[in-house]
C-alpha cells in the first residue's frame, strides 16, 4: 500500500508481506507548484491510480506541476509528461480504465480545469496528452 504525498515530501509505503513501513522520495522530486507563494510544499498529489498489473502507481497533480510514476516493485519515483497546467487545483484523484488502458485525472477546479490522460506504450514507458476543459459553475 502507498500513501499519496499531499502535504509530505515522501510517499508512505506499507509493505504487508514484510510488515514494514517506510518512506520513499524527498523534496528533490516531490514538489509543489512554483505558483505557491510562499512556497509551502502543500497539496502536491491528491490521488492516483494503479496499473492493471499493480506494478506502477500514477499520482495525479493537484498543485504539483507533473504526474509522478511510482514503481511499486523498485520503490523508484519519476516525473512523467509535460506540465499539464500552471496553477492550483488541477486534479483530485483519478482512475485507470481497463477498456482503453488509459489513466484519467479527475478535474478539480480553476479557470481551466485540466485532465491528464496517460497511455503507457511499448515504445516509450509513458505517453501523455494533456486536455483542458473550461470550468463550469455549479
Amino acid at each position: 500500500m502507498i500513501g499519496f504525498p499531499n502535504n509530505s515530501d515522501y510517499i508512505l509505503v506499507i509493505d504487508c508481506h514484510t510488515s514494514t513501513v517506510y518512506t520513499v522520495g524527498g523534496p528533490h522530486i516531490l514538489k509543489s507548484g512554483r505558483h505557491r507563494i510562499p512556497q509551502d510544499g502543500r497539496y502536491k498529489n491528491l490521488g492516483g491510480a494503479l496499473t492493471l498489473n499493480g506494478r506502477y502507481a500514477y499520482l495525479f497533480p493537484c498543485d504539483a506541476e507533473r504526474v509522478l510514476r511510482f514503481d511499486c516493485h523498485m520503490d523508484a519515483i519519476v516525473v512523467v509528461g509535460p506540465c499539464p497546467m500552471d496553477g492550483e487545483n488541477k486534479t483530485q484523484n483519478g482512475f485507470a480504465a481497463a477498456s482503453d488502458r488509459c489513466f484519467y485525472g479527475i478535474p478539480q477546479r480553476g479557470v481551466w480545469a485540466s485532465c491528464a490522460l496517460l497511455r503507457p506504450t511499448r515504445r516509450r514507458e509513458t505517453a501523455i496528452k494533456s486536455m483542458s476543459f473550461p470550468a463550469t459553475k455549479a
